[in-house]
């Protein structure tokens, strides 16, 4: 893996896909932390909102 700035943020996000439900998680790769593990509706727009979510949330910190 090339070496990342200090101004750069590597935010992974894990998907595990069930029939009605996504179960969604973030990893913040500089922090070695988990967090904003969350359930949602097994839909693009569900998937796409929270990520974006957690993107805006990640790039206040």
């Amino acid at each position: 893996m090339e070496s990342i700035t200090q101004n750069e943020k590597v935010l992974y996000i894990g998907i595990d896909v069930h029939k009605d439900t996504y179960a969604l998680c973030c990893f913040d790769f500089q922090r070695n932390e988990l967090s904003d593990e969350m359930t949602v509706k097994a839909t693009t727009k569900a998937v796409i909102q929270n990520c974006l979510n957690s993107l805006f949330i990640y790039s206040k910190v």
